[in-house]
């Protein structure tokens, strides 16, 4: 079995790298993660000076 991804982590190095920037967050899978993506979109957009849009497409 693979490691459990830190998402927190990968937001915070897009954040970092890509400071005063749009950034386009997409997901395309299980809803089982939807609601983490879209809350980290949304608190990295309020804390950081990068904006995250979140996008899904569930099946």
């Amino acid at each position: 079995m693979g490691q459990k991804l830190n998402w927190r982590s990968v937001f915070k190095k897009v954040a970092v790298s890509h400071e005063n920037q749009r950034v386009g967050v997409f997901y395309c899978g299980e809803p089982v993660l939807v609601p983490q993506l879209s809350q980290l979109s949304a608190d990295f957009t309020h804390t950081t000076n990068t904006k995250f849009g979140s996008h899904d497409e569930n099946f």
